[in-house]
Order: C-alpha cells, then sequence, then structure tokens
C-alpha cells in the first residue's frame, strides 16, 4: 500500500546557539577560524553565520557556503534557503568543483565560446584505455614504463593507479614537463612515463572533447581564469563577499588555491573544521590546509566549540579514547566537551560473517519495532563497499529495509540496462540487413540515414538469427523474465511446432530465430512463449524505430522501452516494497539513468548516430555519478562508508565488519605509481616507510572516528573472530578488556563471544514455537518477545 506524507518542512526558526556558537556567529573579524569535534554544531554555525551576514547588510547573492560534496552542498543549500525565508538568483551553497565550474562557465559565456562540460569518470577511463592500446599498437611513441610494470598496462587496475596519479599532479598545478622533471630527480621512472601520458592526455581531450575539464583540472583551470583575466577576477570578487568553508578539513591543494585567488581584500571567510575527521584524504585532502589559510589571512585565534550537541557522554567517552590516536593538527583543545549524560556503546564479538549479519539485523529490528525507532534513524557503516553487498542481502533477507546505494558497476552491466543494449545491438544489427556485430557502422547520422534508406528498400528480406547464447541471455534477462524451467518449455513448444511444420531446426537454432521473428507469429505458441514474445516485439520496436529519420540512441531506446511493456509492472513491485520492490526500485533507477545518459549524448553530439552511443556505454569501464531521479530512501536503514556517513547523524549506529586488517588497513596507498609518495613530495612531509604507514593509521583512525561519531544515542560496533579473520583492535579501544592484575590466564585477554538472540521475524518465531512443540523438554528461546509486546 502507497503512503503519501508531506515532506518535513525544514524550520526557519532561529535556533538557541551556546555561547562559543553566538560569539562565532556574531564575529565580524574578515577572517575567522572555527574549530569543533564531531556533534558540536559546525554545520549549524554555518547556517547561523549567513543569517547574520545577511542581517548585517550583505545581500544573500553575495554570501557562499562551500562543502566538500555535491551532497552536503545540497543539504546545506535547502538549511541555508530555509533559514533565510527565500530564494536567491545565485547558488547559496557549492561544492568547491560546483564553484570552479561556475566560473568558467560564466567566462566562457561572455567570450561567446561553447558551454564547457565535466569529463565523467567513464570517459576519462575510455581516454586513457585508447591512449594505452595507442603506444601498444605502435600508433605513438611509446611512454618508457618500467619493465615490472609492462604486463599491467592493458588492465583496469593500472589505468586506475595512473588515472590517480594524474589526477594529484594536476591538483598540485604540475604540468607534463615538471613530472617528468620529479620523476628524474628522485629516481621514479614511473613519473616520467606517466609525464608523457599527461601531455598526450592533455592534446586528446583538447581536441577530441573541446570545452571539456577532467575533474582534477576544474579547479586549477578556474585559479588560472581569475590570475590571468583581471575582468574575471574583479567580477567574482564583486560577487562573492562572505565566505563561509564548512568542513573546511577536507580542502584539497586545489581547492585552496582557488580560495586564495578568489578571496580578496573585502571578502570576509568563515572556515570551520575538525582535523581529526578528515574523510576525503583519498581525494587529496589535507586537514592543516585549514589552518594554513586562515594563517595567511591574518586569522586570529581560533574559535573552539567546546559542547557536545549530538552525542551523550558514554559515545563521547568512546570517541575520546579513538582521537588520542590521532596525530594532532593545531592542536587538541577541540577535543575536550562537556555533554548531557546518557548514551550507550557496545561491542559485540561474533564466530562468522553470517552470525554478524545475523546480529546486526537484530540490532536493528529491535531498535525499530521494541525502540520506536524510524528505520530512515538507523545506520550500518562499514569500511568499504566490498562488505556492503553480502550485508546488504542479509539484512534484506531479515526484513530490514535497506537504501539502494551509488551504481557500483557501470551501466553497461546494469541488469535492466544489460537487455536493452543487447536488444538495442540486434535492432540495428537487423535493420542495417547485417550479419555481423561491428562496432561504428553508423560514424554519423548521415550515415544513418544511408543505412536506412538501404533497409527500405530491402525490407522484404527475411531477418537473420543471432547466436543461441545471445537468445538465451535476452530470455532469461529482466526483460525476458524466463527461469530454467519456462526455457526448457519453450525449447520443447518451438521443436513441436517446427516438427509439425516439416522443419529439421534444433531448438538452439528456433530460439536464435524466435527472438528476432515477427511477433504476431509468436502469439500461435502458448503462454510458454510470453518472454520470447516480449524480447521479439522490443526488438521489433527498436528496428522500427531506428528505421525512422532522424532517430537518436533517445528516441530509439524510448521505443523499445514503451515495447517491453515493463514500466507498470516494476512500478507496481517498487510501491509494493520488500526484495521484490528493492530489485525493481533499483532496475527502474538504472533505466533512468540510461535516458539520462543518452539524452546527455544527444546533446552533446548530436551528428553522431546510434552505434556510436552504443559503443560510447559499451566502452565505460567504472561506474559514473548521475544526476538523474532516484528512488526516495526515507524510510530505510543507510548502508554507508565512513565518507558517506560525513555530515550525517542517525539515533543507532552499527559499525560493522571491524577486522583486522580492514579496519585499519595499513597496505600504503598508490604503491604502484607512488601517487601519495608524489604528493609527500609536494608537502615537504617525510617520505620514510615508517612516517608514511603513520600518516595512513591516522586517516584510518580518522575514519573510524567518523563512523563512531555519528549516532546521537547508541553505538554498537561489531567484529568477527575465526580461524580466517580477527577483531581490530579498535574494539578494545572503544570498550577496553578488563583483567585482574594479579591474574596470569592469558584467555581473560581475550574478548567474550557475544550470543545472537532470535531473529525478531515471523518465519524465526514459528520455527521457534515449532521447535517447542515436538520438543516438550525445552521451553521456548529465551530471546523471544513475549506475545503482548509484539508490534500490531
Amino acid at each position: 500500500m502507497l503512503r503519501m506524507r508531506r515532506a518535513a518542512e525544514l524550520g526557519a526558526a532561529p535556533p538557541l546557539l551556546d555561547e562559543v556558537q553566538q560569539r562565532a556567529v556574531d564575529a565580524t573579524d574578515p577572517v575567522l577560524l572555527v574549530r569543533g569535534a564531531p556533534g558540536t554544531g559546525k554545520s549549524l554555525v554555518a547556517v547561523e553565520m549567513v543569517a547574520a551576514a545577511v542581517a548585517r547588510g550583505v545581500a544573500p547573492e553575495h554570501c557562499l557556503v562551500l562543502s566538500p560534496t555535491r551532497q552536503a552542498a545540497a543539504a546545506l543549500r535547502d538549511r541555508v534557503t530555509a533559514r533565510l525565508a527565500g530564494t536567491t538568483s545565485e547558488p547559496l551553497s557549492r561544492s568547491h568543483q560546483a564553484l570552479g565550474f561556475g566560473l568558467l562557465r560564466q567566462a566562457a559565456a561572455l567570450r561567446g565560446d561553447p558551454t564547457p562540460r565535466l569529463l565523467s569518470g567513464p570517459e576519462q577511463d575510455v581516454v586513457l584505455r585508447e591512449l594505452l592500446a595507442g603506444y601498444a599498437a605502435g600508433d605513438a611513441p611509446s611512454p618508457p614504463w618500467p619493465v615490472d610494470l609492462r604486463e599491467a598496462l592493458g588492465t583496469r587496475g593500472f589505468r586506475a593507479e595512473l588515472r590517480d596519479l594524474l589526477m594529484r599532479a594536476v591538483e598540485w598545478g604540475l604540468d607534463a614537463p615538471r613530472l617528468r622533471e620529479l620523476g628524474e630527480q628522485l629516481d621514479r621512472p614511473a613519473w616520467v612515463a606517466a609525464a608523457q601520458v599527461l601531455a598526450d592526455y592533455d592534446g586528446v581531450t583538447a581536441l577530441s572533447r573541446p570545452g571539456a575539464y577532467d575533474p582534477a583540472w576544474i579547479l586549477g583551470a578556474a585559479a588560472e581564469l581569475l590570475q590571468d583575466d583581471p575582468e574575471a577576477l574583479a567580477r567574482a570578487r564583486d560577487t562573492i563577499r562572505f565566505v563561509v568553508v564548512d568542513e573546511a578539513h577536507e580542502l584539497t591543494f586545489a581547492a585552496a588555491r582557488l580560495l586564495r585567488t578568489l578571496v580578496g581584500p573585502q571578502t570576509q571567510v568563515r572556515l570551520l573544521a575538525d582535523p581529526d575527521s578528515t574523510v576525503q584524504g583519498f581525494r587529496g585532502a589535507d586537514p592543516r590546509l585549514a589552518g594554513q589559510l586562515a594563517s595567511e589571512w591574518g586569522a586570529g585565534e581560533p574559535f573552539v566549540l567546546t559542547h557536545s550537541h549530538r552525542q551523550p557522554a558514554e559515545l563521547r567517552a568512546a570517541a575520546e579514547q579513538v582521537s588520542t590516536r590521532i596525530g594532532a593538527v593545531g592542536g587538541a583543545a577541540h577535543r575536550e566537551l562537556s555533554t548531557r549524560p546518557g548514551g550507550r556503546v557496545e561491542v559485540a564479538l561474533l564466530r562468522a560473517v553470517a552470525q554478524e549479519a545475523q546480529f546486526v539485523a537484530g540490532v536493528l529490528r529491535r531498535a525499530h519495532l521494541l525502540g520506536g525507532v524510524a528505520w530512515s534513524d538507523l545506520a550500518v557503516v562499514v569500511r568499504g563497499r566490498g562488505r556492503t553487498a553480502p550485508l546488504r542481502r542479509a539484512l534484506a533477507a531479515a526484513g530490514v529495509p535497506v537504501a539502494t546505494p551509488p551504481a557500483s558497476v557501470p551501466l553497461r552491466d546494469e541488469p535492466a540496462v544489460r537487455p536493452l543494449l543487447m536488444c538495442l545491438d540486434v535492432a540495428i544489427d537487423l535493420a542495417l540487413g547485417s550479419g555481423e556485430r561491428a562496432a561504428g557502422d553508423d560514424a554519423s547520422v548521415a550515415g544513418d540515414d544511408a543505412d536506412r534508406a538501404s533497409l527500405r528498400a530491402g525490407a522484404e528480406e527475411e531477418p537473420r538469427a543471432i547466436s543461441a547464447e545471445l537468445a538465451v541471455d535476452l530470455l532469461t534477462s529482466p526483460l525476458g523474465g524466463a527461469d530454467a524451467v519456462t526455457l526448457r518449455r519453450l525449447r520443447r513448444e518451438l521443436r513441436r511446432a517446427e516438427i509439425e511444420a516439416g522443419g529439421e531446426r534444433n531448438s538452439d537454432e528456433l530460439l536464435s530465430a524466435a527472438v528476432v521473428d515477427d511477433p504476431d507469429r509468436l502469439r500461435l505458441l502458448g503462454p510458454e512463449a510470453s518472454a520470447v514474445r516480449r524480447v521479439a516485439t522490443v526488438v521489433r520496436a527498436g528496428r522500427e524505430a531506428y528505421a525512422q529519420p532522424g532517430a537518436t540512441a533517445e528516441t530509439v531506446l524510448w521505443a523499445m522501452w514503451q515495447a517491453s511493456g515493463l514500466a507498470e509492472p516494476w512500478e507496481q513491485r517498487a510501491l509494493a516494497g520488500g526484495v521484490s520492490g528493492e530489485r525493481a526500485d533499483r532496475d527502474l533507477d538504472a533505466v533512468v539513468a540510461l535516458f539520462g545518459a543518452a539524452a546527455a549524448y544527444v546533446d552533446r553530439l548530436p551528428a553522431h548516430g546510434v552505434r556510436d552511443f552504443l559503443e560510447h556505454l559499451r566502452s565505460q569501464d567504472v561506474p559514473g555519478d548521475s544526476l538523474v531521479a532516484r528512488a526516495p530512501d526515507d524510510e530505510q536503514v543507510a548502508l554507508v562508508t565512513p565518507a558517506a556517513a560525513a555530515g550525517r547523524e542517525w539515533h543507532t549506529v552499527v559499525v560493522a565488519g571491524v577486522q583486522d586488517g580492514v579496519w585499519p588497513d595499513l597496505r600504503l596507498r598508490g604503491s604502484l605509481l607512488g601517487s601519495e609518495q608524489l604528493v609527500d613530495v609536494l608537502t615537504g612531509r617525510g617520505s620514510t616507510y615508517r612516517e608514511a604507514q603513520a600518516a595512513v593509521r591516522h586517516d584510518e583512525t580518522r575514519q573510524f572516528l567518523v563512523a563512531l561519531t555519528r549516532a546521537r544515542e547508541r553505538v554498537v560496533v561489531t567484529a568477527v573472530r575465526s580461524e580466517d579473520e580477527q577483531p581490530s583492535v579498535y574494539l578494545d579501544i572503544v570498550d577496553p578488556l578488563d583483567q585482574q592484575a594479579d591474574s596470569d590466564d592469558h584467555l581473560e585477554l581475550l574478548r567474550p563471544f557475544t550470543d545472537v538472540p532470535r531473529p525478531m521475524t515471523l518465519p524465526a518465531a514459528v520455527a521457534d514455537l515449532r521447535r517447542s512443540l515436538t520438543s516438550p523438554e525445552t521451553t521456548p528461546s529465551s530471546a523471544s518477545v513475549p506475545p503482548a509486546t509484539w508490534p500490531g
């Protein structure tokens, strides 16, 4: 049943601030640095600083709040707009990259140049792959790669390492000659080779994608624009007069460089930071930059927020135990806080990963059913995405609604998108009368139209069959919806009809022919043929749409989607909820993302044909971000990493999978091509192995601290101890073990296992009662909840 509820309104009334917060808001210094631990209200202070500036006479259009991510910027934009009780002509909150892109777009519009655009992650990967393939084929002189790297040049992992190195170099303002010089000075041959790739990458993107900017180039290009164009600098400074940098501990060198250029004598700046909470270190964030900028701009003593508004005493005590393991940046005064009593910190040690997932599901269901905590006020934080998939499946099986994460696979590999792309490929091949699966047959719309003319001339030709493997893939995909039993029945039905007609084709040949056959003729078959009729209808719709003059990828895909008839049933399943509903939600999101990609491709490259789009999408090996609408996750449990959890809070947080070697993961980052060593050289930090490992340990502890400090009332930290896995040292930091001083029993050093109560699900309750009935000697599980207290 669908329930319609009005969205919660953001209150616009002035909040009650504590003494230090109020002094920071009322301060009129040109530059101000505010430090505060998690939960001390830094983002609230940022919003109130804008409101106070507007009250002092600064126009809202001249205020700007900067955040490290697009999601954080959107959340702050809503809060600031509600606080000011009005809208503005310019966005009040932006990410650093959005600010840089806005400056470049404004300059291009004033010059009459084409509107710039951002290169997506998949597009960057394609450019690098084509460059490396060109080197291997001899199309261009190959960079002098070290011998031990040559076997890895064609792998996706190597491209990821190379892209990371190039992004770090560009963020620090290094061009190809300077990177080559550093490589020669420090005896890093991989940097010398990467310098050639960087030069070629710049040339290729400038020629093949004019007006396109790599995300790593955006901030540097915007800073160079302001430095080289006095009019652009004057225009930007006149527009932006009050800047609030929220989460300034996530500043990168490129973002700091842009701020140094943008901020002028008349610009007021507010920097809010917590050096212990940096989670974007893998993207080049440096917690020292906020203090450095404040010193350069002549800021006085920083304001230190001293009261924790989020965490009660027990949670704050655990956070303090963790924060002391982090190297202090700019002092440790912000770690000493007053707070309210209360809170619960629990540590659970389980015997297996499956048992851990069951325990986590039980914690969440009890908090929701017995504690009355909304699903949306519960969260599970894990170290990396590698542990999210099995945990998500276990939670869904236990009846815990889990928010669907952003795409973790390329769009082409989404289960709902893959069959549509296969059908599109088949439809194009059939329309062009080609039996081969060649790429690039329609390099332009003009070529498409010529092919369509030949298609109409020979429209009576028999459709060519496809491979049996492709037919089976299409029939068993979400588009066809057939299972193994249905497929076997379909083969028998096709074979029976073939024998009656006097034919001799086998079932594979019949399946291949049926997919490209006329759907009307397939109606003579029984209900077993519903899957092949649907696929054949989609293929025919794609073929007919492709034959229309001026057809684009967007129009052909839309015709195929309409012909599939899946929009309504998938919508009904998504609204019904449950495991099937979550899968339908994800499938619909993927289809919407496909249409978004097609629309963007057509708008950007209107002269390119349908097959060009197909090859463009298939060439992408990495997932990309998308701005298209997604299914809402209002009443679902968040399953996130520390980077995604930063800036958010929940009533109860489970920090799961805290294993030795996983959290902390002390492996040195960027070890293949030395991207981290490049940053160390540019920042002047020590580059010894011990110092590098210490930096990694501090980064890992910062991420654990962020995960631990997202809760308002309760934190549960879970880990597994078995023959294959051991718990992390973080468990003992959060909950130290007690041992008698005069005891020699080493077993006391081992944390006892946690009992896992029976799941609070109907199948588990039935099983428990059935066991009690069949075994008179036993009583119902002690973990059972009395029926009088059952919800509903």
